[in-house]
């Protein structure tokens, strides 16, 4: 699996829990339907390992929208999924094996910004370590 392949599949898994309502494949330019996932990869560092693989590192940022209309309401919704997001990913064998080492995930919860909408919810950063083939 390579890195964008552990970014989908980082999607596909938030997106099978339960109250989540949309995971789409690409991060869409505006959104209608909460909560709502996004993934991408924010940061990455190869490190030649010979002349067919290099060690990847790197950052892969999830981030869980909440409509922002009854803010202590959605604040409760969004404590519903502190644990079961960061267990669904850690717990994920298929992205374990392949990424063959996740860090750390890290989270923050508060208001959030997709387009011009305001939202509220989880910006989680997953630490990985791993190698990809690059020929």
């Amino acid at each position: 699996m390579n890195i964008e392949a552990a970014v989908q599949r980082v999607q596909a898994i938030v997106g099978g829990i339960s109250g989540i309502t949309q995971a789409p494949d690409e991060p869409p330019d505006q959104i209608s339907t909460f909560p709502f996932s996004v993934c991408w990869l924010a940061q990455a560092t190869w490190i030649l390992a010979d002349a067919t693989c290099a060690n990847a590192d790197g950052v892969i940022v999830l981030e869980v929208h909440w409509e922002r209309t009854d803010l202590a309401r959605t604040i409760a919704h969004c404590m519903d999924f502190h644990e079961s997001i960061p267990k669904a990913v850690i717990a994920d064998h298929d992205l374990n094996s392949n990424l063959d080492l996740i860090r750390e995930m890290r989270g923050t919860m508060g208001p959030m910004l997709w387009g011009a909408t305001e939202t509220f919810g989880w910006h989680f950063e997953l630490a990985f370590g791993g190698h990809e083939v690059i020929t």
